[in-house]
């Protein structure tokens, strides 16, 4: 059995996905440890084709 969405999901998936972008974007640029830098880069990488999915 399905269940629908509960109103407002989408959004509140789309606003987590760009705020876990934005934390990723600054450790990239932060970061000192290479294993924080690389986890930022993946980070990236999973995120992007997830908020284009929820956007649209």
């Amino acid at each position: 059995m399905l269940r629908r969405p509960r109103p407002g999901a989408r959004r509140g998936l789309h606003r987590h996905h760009r705020q876990a972008l934005e934390m990723a974007s600054l450790a990239a640029g932060r970061a000192s440890s290479a294993r924080v830098k690389g986890l930022a880069t993946r980070i990236e990488k999973a995120r992007d084709p997830e908020i284009t999915t929820t956007t649209g």
